[in-house]
């Protein structure tokens, strides 16, 4: 009995499963994919709608403003003296409080009491003059003046003060007369300061041979006038001041 040849081996081979290469159009999509992940954790969330977005604040840098130089005022007397109707010249300086340099072109206001004599710039030394009249304006009496500096965008406010004494003033009195038609005469006395000026509103009285026959004030031009008619010639005429608080008492003699 024949025996059956035995059958072939057959080999039974496992199927490796192959992998697949990714194509270019995958890798592009995957590595959009991984960009917007990125982005997402890294994005801030939308702000609400209807409210704008807030700018992150910067911190100012501090402005640093430079201090203004501090000024001095003094004048050049701490007194004045004056006679009542004359006037003269008031000078003050500004000078810096530091270095004591002089503050130069600007402008200082001068008052005297009440009574305001304006602006005057100062002058490459630090000077500022003004002329101060007394007739009319300042009475008899002790005076303060105040020189000031309102200051400006580089030297601060000052002020300065002096004293100002006005004195009482002698008189001059004239008298004359002229004629006037019917045996009348203009009887006139002429009244002025002691620096010349007219005393102008001031009452004289007239006396002829030694009785009083009228008073009259002064004009303009310092001049009193009565007209009197005499009962003879050869009279004498009287005129006097009897001073008040601006004027000494004055009186002058004369003949018509």
């Amino acid at each position: 009995m024949k025996k059956k040849a035995a059958a072939p081996n057959k080999r039974v081979t496992t199927a490796t499963p192959t992998k697949k290469t990714p194509t270019k159009k995958a890798s592009t999509k995957k590595a959009a994919t991984k960009k917007k992940v990125a982005a997402s954790k890294t994005r801030r969330p939308a702000a609400a709608k209807g409210k704008a977005k807030r700018p992150s604040a910067k911190r100012a840098s501090p402005i640093v403003k430079a201090s203004k130089a501090g000024t001095k005022i003094r004048f050049l007397n701490p007194v004045y003296t004056i006679i009542y109707g004359s006037q003269l010249v008031v000078t003050a300086e500004i000078r810096r409080t530091i270095n004591d340099l002089p503050v130069k072109q600007v402008p200082l206001t001068l008052k005297v009491t009440n009574r305001d004599y304006g602006s005057a710039n100062s002058d490459n030394f630090g000077y500022a003059r003004w002329t101060v009249r007394t007739n009319l304006v300042l009475n008899p009496a002790q005076h303060t003046v105040l020189a000031r500096f309102g200051g400006n965008g580089d030297f601060s406010s000052s002020t300065g003060t002096a004293t100002l004494k006005v004195s009482i003033a002698g008189s001059k009195l004239r008298a004359e007369t002229t004629p006037k038609p019917g045996g009348r005469f203009e009887l006139r006395a002429i009244l002025n300061g002691q620096c010349g000026e007219p005393a102008v509103d001031r009452r004289v009285k007239f006396l002829v041979n030694g009785s009083q026959k009228g008073t009259a004030k002064t004009d303009g031009a310092g001049i009193a006038r009565y007209e009197h008619r005499p009962g003879a010639p050869g009279n004498k005429l009287t005129v006097e001041f009897d001073g008040d608080s601006f004027y000494k008492a004055s009186k002058a003699t004369t003949t018509f």
